[in-house]
């Protein structure tokens, strides 16, 4: 049987959720039935991985202008006659979406939480985008919403409920073992954070927290970012002992191992995949009460929910578990069962599958 050649656009290759599940798609898909191949940024952490995995594909400038990558991705398809386009990140899926009606390629687009990472803009700035999306799907592009939060977000922007499938992200269960957690009140309780140092992420919610809770509590937080000199000043101007910044890690199965309840205070959220990666390693969760992340953590079952910004409600949370061993277990039990039913990639994969045969 012949196989179908589905093209990966993605327009970054640093990090963050959609490269992971990009690179994961690539590892994992049924190469049976499909062929895969990627056109990425050629700068960033995951460029060179990408290429590595895929069977096919090349690096370009995304800083070009928009019609020399349109010549280049139209080449692409004509050359290596590909049958699907699935498009990752906005600028990829606006791009994309019209080289694809230019060269009659099915085309998918996964904004992942790029449509809200402009929340905080002023309207009359989010109107260009708004447009730009509605564009897309008159062009013919489908959508694949990250979450029914963001599914909801693409229809108040005039798409078509029917154009947009809503195919949760996922992780590879096999990078992030199980261990059963046993709670030990004499030590302090370890606390992780994963997340960019952006404005997005709420971090600095975090820090104050813990500059006003007790040294029972140790916190450890992941990631690189344009705050991260900030956050450095902040924590030796307050003499903040249970605080440490680790920078960015490949690896962080041995920080879950570690941990004992994951926090994510984010500003906003599509969906959040350290959050599964948490549920996966049977973490209670504490996260903010904002976009897609209710559908992954429900309160009171497998964790709490905050209101954004609410530093008071945050440092309550974190006591209450402290201060409840047994709860911070069935929080995490629940969460690790939530996820085997729902997050796991061979899931996502199995959705992807059925929606580029239809």
């Amino acid at each position: 049987m012949k196989k179908l050649k589905i093209l990966h656009l993605i327009s970054n290759s640093g990090t963050g959720g959609a490269q992971t599940h990009l690179l994961d798609i690539l590892k994992h898909f049924n190469r049976n039935q499909f062929e895969l191949h990627v056109i990425a940024e050629q700068q960033g952490r995951y460029a060179a991985s990408f290429l590595e995995v895929a069977d096919g594909g090349l690096l370009i400038n995304w800083k070009d202008n928009s019609f020399k990558i349109y010549n280049k991705l139209k080449n692409y398809i004509q050359k290596e006659k590909i049958n699907i386009l699935h498009n990752h990140l906005f600028k990829a899926c606006i791009v994309g979406s019209f080289t694809g009606y230019k060269t009659e390629v099915k085309t998918y687009n996964n904004l992942h939480g790029e449509l809200i990472d402009g929340v905080n803009l002023p309207t009359w700035k989010l109107l260009p985008y708004r447009w730009l999306n509605r564009l897309t799907a008159r062009l013919g592009a489908e959508q694949i919403a990250i979450s029914h939060f963001m599914k909801e977000q693409l229809i108040r922007q005039g798409l078509p409920s029917a154009q947009i499938h809503v195919i949760y992200n996922s992780i590879n269960a096999k990078q992030f073992l199980y261990q059963k957690k046993e709670y030990n009140k004499n030590q302090p309780l370890q606390v992780l954070c994963i997340g960019r140092l952006h404005p997005q992420k709420g971090i600095e919610y975090l820090l104050q927290a813990a500059k006003e809770l007790p040294e029972d509590f140790q916190f450890t937080i992941l990631g690189d970012g344009e705050l991260f000199p900030k956050f450095q000043i902040f924590i030796e101007k307050n003499n903040i002992k249970n605080i440490s910044l680790k920078g960015f890690q490949k690896e962080v199965q041995a920080y879950y191992e570690q941990a004992d309840i994951f926090v994510l205070p984010s500003r906003w959220e599509g969906f959040g995949i350290v959050l599964i990666e948490a549920m996966a390693m049977g973490l209670p969760v504490i996260a903010s009460d904002t976009g897609g992340i209710p559908e992954l953590i429900h309160q009171g079952k497998g964790g709490f929910l905050c209101p954004v910004g609410d530093v008071t409600k945050l440092k309550e949370y974190f006591l209450k578990l402290y201060k409840n061993p047994a709860q911070m277990g069935s929080f995490g039990a629940y969460n690790r069962q939530y996820f085997k039913a729902t997050f796991t990639l061979e899931t996502m994969l199995k959705k992807l599958k059925l929606l580029y045969l239809k």
